[in-house]
Formats: C-alpha cells, sequence, structure tokens
C-alpha cells in the first residue's frame, strides 16, 4: 500500500496543475473529469468486493488493479490530448478501485483475530507514509526535471510496477473462506453464488454501523476548507500550504497502528467514539482559533481522527462481517463513505461559500455530534462487540 499511494499521490498532486498550465483545461472540465472518475472508483470498490467473494480470489484482482495502476502513469505522461489524459484518469482509478476493497478484505483474511486491528492500523500507517514520500518525491522530481510533467508521470510508474512484482511473488492469500452453514456449495465449486439474501447475511450490526458511517461521513469537510481558512483569515502564504497536509498526515500516521493494538485489547467501539470526539474537538479548534498556530492545533487533531476512526471502521467490518462476505462488506462501505463524502463536500463547499470556511467546520461539529448520538443509540452489548476471539 506505501508503494501504490507513492504512485498515486506523485499523479495526484500535480495533476489539476497539469491540466491547467500545460494542456490548457478549464476549471469546469477539471472538475468534472474528476468528479467523474472518483464516481466510477467508488462504484468499482463495491464491485470488485462481491467479484472477489464471488471468484475466492482476493489477489487476482487486486492484481488487475495494481496493473492498472502502473500502466496509466505512462500513458498520462505521452498524452497530448483531452481525450488520452482523461482516459489514463480512468484507467487510474479504475484500478485503484478495483484493488482497494480486495486489498482490505485480505487483510481481515490473513490477519490473525485477535490482532486485527494492529494489523489494519499498519497498513494505514503505511498507506499515510507513501501518500507523505509521494508528495515529497513528486516536489524533487519536478525540481529535477525542470518542471517536466511527463517526465514525473514517467516515474511515478516504477513505485506501482515495484508493488506489481512484490504482490504478485510474496503475498500469498488463504485458499478458501469459511462459508455460513445456510450456503450450499458443492466442495469442487471454485466460486461462492451471488444472492440478494447475501445483502441480510452482512447482519444488522453491519448495516447499524453502516448508518453511522454514512452520517459521520457527511462531517468530513474536505482538507481544502482548511487551508482556505488559513490562508484567508491567518495569512498563511501559499507557499506553505502543504504544512496543513503535512501535519495532518503525520497524526494520522502517528495514530493508525497504536489505535489498532489499543482496540484488539479493549474494543472497538468505545474507540469509534473517541474518533468521533476527536473530530469535535478538531473543529472547535478550527473554528475559535484566535491564531495560526491555534488552527495547527486542530489540524493535528483532524489527522487523528481520520487515523482512529478509518481504522476502526475497517476492524469493525472484518470482524461482523462473514468471511466469504467481506469483499461485499468493504464494498458497501467504500460506496457509502463515498457518497457521503461526496454530499458533505457539496454542502460544506455551499456553507462556506455564502458563510466563510470557518462556518463548514460548524456543520462538521453539528453532523459528528448526530453521527455520535446514532453509535450510542446502535451500539451493542457487550457480548456483541468481542469479535475478535478466533474464528471457527
Amino acid at each position: 500500500m506505501c508503494l501504490i499511494n507513492i504512485s498515486v499521490i506523485m499523479v495526484y498532486s500535480l495533476n489539476a496543475l497539469y491540466l491547467s498550465t500545460v494542456m490548457g483545461v478549464t476549471a469546469v472540465w477539471i472538475g468534472l473529469l474528476e468528479g467523474a472518475i472518483e464516481a466510477i472508483s467508488f462504484f468499482m470498490k463495491l464491485f470488485s468486493g462481491v467479484l472477489s467473494d464471488y471468484l475466492k480470489k482476493r489477489k487476482k484482482i487486486m492484481l488487475i488493479g495494481y496493473a492498472l495502476t502502473a500502466i496509466s502513469k505512462p500513458l498520462l505522461g505521452i498524452s497530448s490530448s483531452y481525450a488520452t489524459t482523461f482516459t489514463s484518469r480512468i484507467i487510474e482509478r479504475l484500478g485503484n478501485g478495483i484493488q482497494s476493497t480486495p486489498r482490505d478484505a485480505l487483510v481481515g483474511d490473513v490477519a490473525p483475530a485477535q490482532h486485527r486491528g494492529a494489523c489494519y492500523g499498519l497498513q494505514r500507517s503505511l498507506g499515510v507514509i507513501g501518500s507523505i514520500l509521494g508528495t515529497l518525491l513528486a516536489i524533487l522530481a519536478m525540481s529535477y526535471t525542470t518542471d517536466n510533467f511527463r517526465m514525473v508521470f514517467m516515474l511515478a510508474s516504477i513505485p506501482a510496477t515495484i508493488a506489481l512484482g512484490i504482490l504478485y511473488f510474496a503475498v500469498n492469500e488463504p485458499k478458501h473462506a469459511h462459508y455460513a452453514n445456510d450456503i450450499q456449495i458443492n466442495k469442487d465449486e471454485e466460486r461462492h453464488p451471488i444472492h440478494w439474501k447475501d445483502l441480510n447475511r452482512l447482519g444488522k450490526e453491519f448495516w447499524y454501523l453502516m448508518i453511522v458511517v454514512a452520517i459521520f461521513m457527511l462531517s468530513q469537510v474536505s482538507e481544502t476548507f482548511i487551508v482556505l481558512n488559513a490562508h484567508k483569515n491567518f495569512g498563511l502564504p501559499k507557499s506553505y500550504a502543504p504544512v496543513i497536509m503535512t501535519l495532518y498526515n503525520i497524526t494520522y500516521c502517528l495514530c493508525s497502528f497504536p489505535i489498532g493494538l489499543i482496540s484488539d485489547r479493549i474494543g472497538r467501539y468505545r474507540l469509534l467514539l473517541c474518533g468521533i470526539g476527536t473530530l469535535m474537538i478538531a473543529d472547535l479548534f478550527i473554528v475559535m482559533a484566535p491564531n495560526l498556530y491555534t488552527l495547527f492545533v486542530g489540524v493535528l487533531f483532524w489527522g487523528c481522527q481520520m487515523g482512529i476512526s478509518q481504522n476502526i471502521f475497517a476492524s469493525l467490518i472484518a470482524d461482523l462481517v462473514p468471511e466469504d462476505l467481506r469483499g461485499t462488506g468493504f464494498g458497501v462501505f467504500y460506496l457509502i463513505s463515498g457518497i457521503s463524502i461526496i454530499s458533505g463536500g457539496a454542502a460544506g463547499g455551499t456553507i462556506a461559500h455564502f458563510y466563510g470556511e470557518g462556518s463548514a467546520f460548524i456543520m462538521s461539529f453539528v453532523i459528528a455530534g448526530l453521527s455520535m448520538a446514532a453509535l450510542l443509540f446502535f451500539k451493542p452489548g457487550k457480548k456483541k462487540t468481542i469479535a475478535i476471539s478466533p474464528q471457527p
């Protein structure tokens, strides 16, 4: 995940600037492009998850996703028109969508149940490290190549290709999943049949969690508004704008693994409550900040809440969902999260436009409070929350 994130972020951090300054694409078309490819990615995450359950093969689907990601980089590097650029971005996001869900499901498959939280925490920490390194390498590559975007895009294919090789040669997956008693499957059958009743088999507790996810993700206002708030209201120079994302990624990375370890010992739900509370604290610091340094504290809390919440959500899904439907569970999670993030971003943008960037975080605070109330309402008893016991 670290290497693939390096490759993705090297392109993502430069893509809008490349389209605008080199390809001459207007902001409207850039927005349409990014919106369309993100929508494709969200739906592919659901499709690839269901498909990985059907085929009982996570690694093969991940290989396809990694290969598409690696291929898209040189294609973008040689693109000379908006059409080929659009095509390369679609291929890249298809690859990302295809590999994401089977990857998370595979972590749940191979991780010991009693250490599942730690495994997801390590996965996310490495992913964030990849994002940080990707940004730094993009800066260095642009400087070394004298702002040669196409060369940088070519170089971005290297870590993706290495990740593809490691996945193919070094990563193994369990051959068979454990199926529920109510699903009749021929022992010689290599595929798990897809049924609508699989949605019911995900379980009430899973769907209750998805309600919390849907509400919580609405509160995830884009970090762009933090940057705009810091620039407009506190005079943060444009050249220092990356400091915001650096602080955010540092605490995101530092929190993920320890939170995973702790969740394996004391349970997931109380830590999820802490994560929501941390988001509300971050919102208060950002909204009430009297100076830039106080705002930076809010950014640190913002990174922490992501490290807590995303790790706990992933661990809970792996705990709650039957193993043969783990890919489907993660696919549903990504789809619901995507819809909520887009909706929350649109709402936050509208509020920021009319009432200022700080107002968007008041909205975030209120919605986060609603997600906390939903979690407290749906939170099961202690017997149901202990899902870290070994699978039969």
